[in-house]
């Protein structure tokens, strides 16, 4: 909802840019085979955006989550529910960390394998964006719709597998940017 930026933050543009098509040109110049976004607050102007910033993009489908009140994690878990059976794994990128490019999304879906939940580590701090497994999707169900992931990264511990980036400056969000 763009609480602590103070105005939409996904159509905020960078050098004329809006955040979020800068995030979804990175992700259709990587390997994803698909573009699931996840709107929430004022999702009539992020959708415009989108949509005339990709007309007939086949990779980008836009979905709502009428949940968005209650958290991020509330949009992770309706963009689990649309998802195919045969979903091996999905990945989790938030539309406001632009500076994740194609390559470093690339370098994530390079070191997974179908068993594995991959989490990058930058600065020493565990980030964004992160590879969950299909068999964990049921237990991230489960989590309440403001809750967090933590627990099951804990509980799956033997499964996670940490990929190390030096400069964590292309993982930060748009709040740590502009402040």
């Amino acid at each position: 909802m763009s609480r602590r930026f103070g105005s939409q933050k996904l159509i905020y543009e960078i050098n004329g840019i809006p955040v979020i098509c800068r995030s979804l040109k990175n992700c259709l110049a990587s390997q994803l085979d698909e573009i699931l976004v996840i709107t929430g607050s004022e999702r009539e102007k992020v959708e415009n955006v989108i949509r005339s910033s990709f007309p007939g993009e086949e990779r980008i489908k836009i979905f709502y989550n009428n949940s968005y009140r209650k958290g991020m994690f509330s949009s992770f878990k309706t963009g689990l529910s649309l998802l195919d059976e045969q979903c091996k794994g999905v990945m989790m990128l938030f539309g406001d960390m632009p500076y994740v490019s194609s390559d470093i999304i690339n370098i994530l879906l390079d070191s997974w394998e179908k068993n594995l939940f991959i989490i990058p580590r930058a600065g020493g701090t565990l980030t964004h964006p992160r590879i969950v497994p299909s068999f964990l999707f049921e237990e991230f169900m489960k989590i309440s719709d403001d809750g967090r992931g933590v627990d099951i990264i804990k509980k799956y511990s033997k499964e996670v597998r940490e990929i190390i980036f030096k400069d964590n400056g292309m993982f930060r969000d748009l709040d740590v940017l502009l402040s």
